[in-house]
């Protein structure tokens, strides 16, 4: 019976099971890419084929069973970063460099499947980040209503 894999969107095949499981032992397939063949109403992963599996299950077990523990975002660490120093020793850059940073590392983290993790500490930076962005924009309008003032004063006693 042969056999079509899906994998990425990309549909290949037909194969026999012959070269399926050689597919899985070199490694050119997973077990959790979708297979089907005729007379099956969906795609399915390899691995649930257990005439494909059969054979070639020490190599399929090793390669299924790894999985890369998930590494933090430095993206999102250095957003968390920039935003702590933007309210503490460098009142200009790190505020917005924390926003910069954490939309990156969230877009990342999601584009990731599991292999980033961080989306916390990304969203703490971008919140930080823009309420200093927020504190700036404050300070600039009351800065120049201040001015404003000032001005109409000064001039009002001449």
């Amino acid at each position: 019976m042969e056999f079509y894999i899906a994998r990425d969107g990309q549909q290949s095949g037909p194969f026999s099971e012959a070269e399926v499981r050689r597919k899985l032992a070199a490694g050119e397939v997973l077990p959790t890419d979708r297979g089907w063949r005729e007379g099956m109403a969906e795609w399915m992963p390899l691995s649930t084929f257990s005439t494909v599996i059969a054979s070639s299950a020490p190599v399929v077990a090793g390669t299924a069973a790894y999985c890369p523990p998930a590494t933090t975002s430095g993206l999102a660490v250095a957003s968390l970063v920039m935003g702590i120093l933007s309210f503490t020793v460098f009142p200009v850059l790190p505020g917005v460099l924390a926003v910069i940073f954490g939309h990156s590392a969230l877009s990342s983290i999601r584009s990731s499947e599991g292999r980033l993790m961080g989306d916390g500490l990304a969203i703490a930076g971008l919140i930080l980040g823009y309420m200093w962005v927020g504190f700036m924009v404050l300070g600039i309008i009351a800065l120049i209503i201040f001015m404003c003032v000032a001005g109409f004063a000064a001039a009002s006693f001449k």
